[in-house]
């Protein structure tokens, strides 16, 4: 056999192989290549919500962070122009009770904000300083429901509505019954509540 002939089929057997590594490493790669499983820590544990001050000073965010069997509400009050910010309340709830923040959460000179809490069937309404300042007695939050229900039992809280100044609450009641009744002021300074002559709707 004349050499150009042994370089032709030499040129020839390696393009063969050539092509055919082509057509099957691309095969082997995919059947090799571990298929991606979803990572248990792609969803986020902690949510996050934010609102402000009706004057833009402070802010209020909520940090709700999902453990094993219960779920942790942390909220920050955050002093905007002095960028500093602290923890005013926490508390470990059951799924489905929660705790919110009203969009009126803070009082007109924001000293105070309020949070409503559904537990159990029930909603809670608790009044807390900014600055964590102690109320009168050294209590660190104001639990409204429970001064409401120690003076009303034919009466029940139906909503807090906001604030009629920076130390009344406003309270919507129903009767037993589930009517509309009137509606009161909660004052902070005192802890007592004012019956007004019409409802706030």
């Amino acid at each position: 056999m004349s050499k150009p002939i042994k370089i032709l089929i030499f040129f020839i057997i390696f393009a063969l192989l050539l092509l055919f590594l082509f057509a099957v490493l691309p095969h082997q790669s995919s059947l090799l290549a571990p298929t991606p499983t979803p990572s248990a820590s792609t969803k986020p544990n902690t949510e996050l919500m934010s609102i402000d001050s009706p004057d833009g000073k402070f802010s209020l965010t909520l940090k709700k962070h999902k453990n094993q069997n219960t779920i942790t509400y942390s909220f920050f009050v955050k002093d905007v122009e002095k960028n500093e910010e602290i923890l005013i309340f926490t508390k470990e709830l059951v799924s489905p009770d929660s705790i919110s923040i009203p969009f009126n959460s803070f009082s007109p000179n924001n000293k105070y904000l309020f949070l409503k809490e559904q537990a159990n069937t029930q909603t809670n309404y608790y009044v807390m300083s900014t600055n964590l300042t102690p109320f009168k007695n050294g209590e660190k939050y104001l639990s409204v429901s429970d001064f409401f229900t120690k003076k009303y039992d034919k009466l029940t809280l139906e909503d807090i509505t906001g604030w009629a100044d920076p130390n009344l609450l406003v309270l919507n009641t129903n009767t037993l019954e589930g009517k509309p009744s009137y509606s009161l002021w909660f004052e902070i300074s005192s802890n007592s509540f004012i019956q007004l002559a019409t409802r706030f709707n």
